[in-house]
């Protein structure tokens, strides 16, 4: 998948799931670690999504934290990877960018292609 065809903050989001993953000691770049990148790039997108559908975003973030926790932790200079479930949030996400005919993959577009998963980052958003 070519980065040039993400938006700059769908980038940085991918590059703080990274830096999670690797501060946590995680090997495994998941979707979890992608909602997390989300939040500490632009947590407005998130507020704004939960606020219209009246969920807690407070108890999402907390969730999501919990989550990060059960990832085991690997020691030394471990090679990163995306999980399976990532690459294809990754994977929809593009195909919702080429059915809203936009050129670049969005936040919005990111979260679109996670949702429609049935992985832990999945979940996450749907409860």
């Amino acid at each position: 998948m070519d980065i040039k065809q993400f938006t700059i903050k769908t980038q940085d989001a991918l590059l703080k799931a990274q830096e999670v993953a690797r501060e946590l000691e995680h090997s495994t770049v998941d979707t979890p670690h992608i909602l997390k990148g989300i939040q500490l790039t632009d947590d407005s997108v998130l507020n704004f999504l939960f606020k219209k559908i009246g969920a807690n975003i407070l108890a999402f973030s907390a969730k999501l934290e919990e989550s990060l926790k059960t990832y085991p932790k690997v020691s030394g200079e471990a090679q990163q990877f995306l999980s399976h479930d990532a690459n294809q949030a990754l994977t929809k996400a593009k195909k919702q960018m080429k059915e809203f005919g936009d050129e670049y993959l969005s936040i919005e577009m990111l979260l679109l292609g996670m949702v429609q998963g049935n992985d832990k980052g999945a979940q996450l958003l749907k409860d």
